[in-house]
């Protein structure tokens, strides 16, 4: 398993190495377990302090004042209903950042810096879009959301506030992809574990005064750190630039504009549809078309790359 989830980076050193004969099984070994063991090491401790975390969320709510009934709802409200919801759209960037290490590593190996840059900036900017996209729908469409999917558990208030969480928890997915395809495990290690005792701390110490927007609120805060932490060792290694422009105020535009937008739509859809569920489903998908078409207009997302995701072009 550790060899074929490095085995671009291993076969490199290899080839590397067996130009000068000096290839031996110790140093292939030693090479294997220098690549994976910041990369196992990062799920294993991320994994331990994630339970941490989730274990003091509801002993924490109860020290602030809730019953036990109350915290345990508040709680799976919280990591069964709303979360799953966030996390969603990270199907896209956890593909995308799986795609990523070999995509970097290759261009790396081959000297081709301005490739690996160019892949970069296109996943960043990509994370930015799906980011700014689902931020503006679950802002436009919480409770309606909430109230199709889990009726009557109103969980409509959570997704509003975790909706500000979603630019840099994609964000922060992809740039992982990069720090290891750049060769920066450890670092990225350190980072999540900075992440992480932001986040206890805050379900430690603020939960019991504030509640749960107190733990959003780490979400957020510690997502942001762990972004800004990891992308400037991107640019100390790459050299490669922030451009603030097609990152971040293009796709924020659209993602406003779907924001003002968004009640609209749903009156408009509510004028010819009666049934709630397909009122949602058609205002909810109408919104998310718009956007994608206003990114290929201003030149976020390209038009080969919309007919490659519907297949109707090779790559």
């Amino acid at each position: 398993i550790i060899y074929n989830t490095n085995k671009l980076e291993i076969k490199k050193y290899i080839k590397s190495k067996s130009k000068r004969g000096l290839i031996r099984k110790r140093e292939i070994l030693s090479e294997i377990f220098k690549i994976s063991l910041p990369v196992s090491s990062n799920r294993f401790i991320t994994s331990v302090m994630s339970a941490i975390e989730l274990i003091l969320i509801p002993k924490r709510l109860l020290v602030g004042g809730m019953n036990y009934q109350e915290s345990i709802g508040l709680y799976g409200k919280l990591t069964g209903m709303a979360m799953p919801l966030i996390y969603f759209p990270c199907i896209v960037t956890s593909s995308l950042a799986i795609t990523l290490v070999p995509a970097i590593s290759e261009a790396l190996s081959l000297r081709n810096l301005k490739t690996a840059n160019y892949r970069i900036s296109k996943s960043i900017q990509i994370s930015f879009m799906l980011g700014f996209i689902f931020a503006s729908i679950f802002l436009c469409y919480p409770n309606e959301i909430s109230d199709i999917i889990f009726r009557k558990e109103n969980i409509g208030e959570l997704l509003y506030l975790l909706a500000f969480t979603c630019l840099f928890m994609y964000l922060q997915q992809t740039l992982t992809g990069i720090m290891n395809g750049l060769g920066k495990q450890g670092i990225s290690l350190r980072n999540s574990i900075i992440g992480y005792i932001i986040r206890i701390g805050f379900v430690y110490f603020l939960m019991p005064i504030y509640g749960i927007k107190s733990y959003i609120t780490a979400i957020f805060i510690s997502s942001f750190l762990i972004c800004v932490l990891n992308l400037s060792t991107v640019i100390r290694s790459t050299g490669i630039y922030i451009d603030i422009r097609n990152w971040i105020l293009k796709p924020g535009a659209v993602g406003i504009f779907m924001l003002l937008v968004g009640k609209y739509i749903y009156s408009f859809f509510t004028i010819f549809i009666k049934h709630e569920i397909l009122t949602i489903g058609f205002s909810v998908g109408g919104n998310i078309i718009i956007g994608l078409l206003l990114m290929v207009i201003i030149g976020v997302l390209e038009k080969d790359q919309i007919l490659k995701m519907i297949g109707m072009k090779k790559t």
